[in-house]
């Protein structure tokens, strides 16, 4: 039997914010949250809800991002305006090349 996976309260909103903000977003069902697209450039996202009491809890993505994988922890719409930041830095510094 399998069982739908918990999702953080404010995955919509984020998942919004990103669109809004001109980014392709994909919902996954594995190790992270989201997959975000932007100047064709992919940053996998893990969303944490920073009013859960259960905001410490681990999951997958947050065992991946300790050993390393490129995973970004977004918990506000402050951290989606540094993801697309950093999304547009990496592709200007790609088309400068």
């Amino acid at each position: 039997m399998t069982f739908a996976r918990k999702v953080d309260a404010n995955t919509k909103t984020l998942t919004e914010a990103f669109r809004r903000l001109g980014c392709l977003v994909h919902a996954t069902n594995g190790s992270w949250d989201l997959t975000v697209v932007k100047f064709g450039i992919i940053a996998l996202v893990e969303c944490k809800d920073p009013k859960s009491p259960n905001l410490k809890r681990r999951n997958k993505g947050d065992d991946l991002i300790d050993e390393g994988f490129p995973i970004q922890r977004v918990l506000t719409l402050d951290d989606v305006m540094t993801v697309c930041d950093q999304l547009r830095q990496l592709a200007m510094k790609r088309d400068n090349q």
